[in-house]
This record gives C-alpha cells, structure tokens and sequence, in this order.
C-alpha cells in the first residue's frame, strides 16, 4: 500500500498597509469573535470558529459555511506572534 509523500514546503508572504491602528487591525486576526465577522468569501458565508488557541504552537480551526449548505474547512498551527506587528501560522 502506498504512503502519501510529504509536498515540499510552499510560503506565501503577504503585506498589507490598513488605515486602521494596527492592535485594531491584529484582534481582527486573533481574536474568535471579531475574526468570524468577517474572514469569509462572501455575504452568504458565515464562518464558526471551533478553536483559537493563540499560542506559538496554538492551533486553529474554523468552517466557512454557505447558505447552501457547502462547507470550506481551513486550520493551521500559530508559529509566530508578536502583537500588534507580526502573525505567522500555517493554512491546511
């Protein structure tokens, strides 16, 4: 029986510059309430956050749900933190 074999790697870097104090612009990342407010594609999403554990090592986990039923799923693991300046975790 086969095994999967690990993928190498792949990094995306994104920087953005907001009109918005930066602590503002940080708890919108990090904090379970404000988050699910907005990160979904669409006004018909709405997303659940099932775990936000912000910790270096902490994990995360949410589901973008549309008003049709489909599902998006997306977690990841906190590897760095350093408010109101740096957040960086991995997206499965």
């Amino acid at each position: 029986m086969a095994t999967p074999q690990s993928q190498p790697g792949t990094s995306l870097q994104l920087k953005r510059t907001f009109a918005a104090p930066r602590d503002r612009v940080f708890r919108a990342w990090t904090d379970a309430k404000e988050f699910a407010l907005w990160f979904h594609p669409t006004t018909e999403h709405t997303t659940i956050i099932s775990e936000l554990n912000l910790k270096v090592g902490g994990k995360y986990q949410l589901e973008m749900r549309h008003k049709s039923g489909d599902v998006h799923k997306l977690s990841g693991t906190y590897q760095q933190i350093k408010p109101p300046e740096k957040l960086v975790f991995t997206w499965r």
